[in-house]
Parts: structure tokens; C-alpha cells; sequence
């Protein structure tokens, strides 16, 4: 039976597909990527899951903005988790 992979592999499997040059010349926008993944939290979340629910319905379903947004906010109401901080 095989192990899962470790976080150490993980990490420096997670940009093997990228070729030699796009890992030199992307170097630093790895390191900042990864640096935000491990800063993330709930509230993030909240809001990217809101922002591609509204951005779907807008763009894929032809919604105009306000009403995508008041449908993605009853779903991920990240403005309310903010104010309860």
C-alpha cells in the first residue's frame, strides 16, 4: 500500500509542471503564491467563493452584477463574517 504524499512533497511537486525557465523567471510569484495559500483563512475563502459565484452568474448566466452579487452574498456572506470580527 502506498504512503500519501508528505507536505514537503507536496511543495516541491506543486510547480513540476512548469518547464526550467517558467520556475526561474516565476520565482518570485511562487514564493508570493505560497506565502498567501499559508495565510489564508476562513473569511478569504468566504469572499473567493463569493467572487466566483457572482463572476459565474454574470458572466455564464447573463446576471446583471447586483443581483449576481445579492445572490452570491446570501450564499457566501463574507460582508457579515467581516463585521463580526
Amino acid at each position: 500500500m502506498t504512503q500519501p504524499p508528505n507536505e514537503s512533497e507536496v511543495q516541491r511537486n506543486k510547480w513540476s509542471h512548469l518547464n526550467q525557465f517558467e520556475r526561474k523567471y516565476l520565482k518570485q510569484v511562487i514564493q508570493a503564491y505560497d506565502q498567501i495559500m499559508l495565510e489564508i483563512n476562513d473569511i478569504d475563502e468566504v469572499l473567493l467563493r463569493h467572487e466566483v459565484l457572482e463572476s459565474e452568474l454574470v458572466i455564464n448566466q447573463g446576471i446583471n452584477q447586483l443581483d449576481a452579487h445579492q445572490l452570491a452574498q446570501a450564499q457566501y456572506p463574507w460582508s457579515v463574517l467581516i463585521n463580526q470580527r
